[in-house]
């Protein structure tokens, strides 16, 4: 083997506990639930990019209607 299966396993370890700090610092749903689009769709596709890209699209969604409901709000309170 050109990994031993020990140093594997502490890489992976250190990994895990850097998501945790990660998650740590999360607020809100629009931090949440990108987030756990991606481990959900990686979990469930065993891949990776394709949890990534998800997540992306789930992310740029909620900051896009964000921004297209405040702009409304804003134009309700001009009137």
């Amino acid at each position: 083997r050109l990994i031993p299966l020990a140093v594997l396993g502490v890489l992976l370890a250190y990994v895990g506990f850097q998501h945790t700090l990660l998650a740590k610092d999360l607020r809100g749903y629009a931090e949440w639930v990108p987030a756990l689009t991606v481990a959900v769709t990686a979990l469930f596709t065993h891949s990776l990019a394709a949890g990534f890209a998800l997540g992306a699209v789930v992310h740029f969604s909620i900051k896009g209607l964000t921004a297209l409901r405040n702009r409304r709000a804003l134009k309700g309170t001009e009137a």
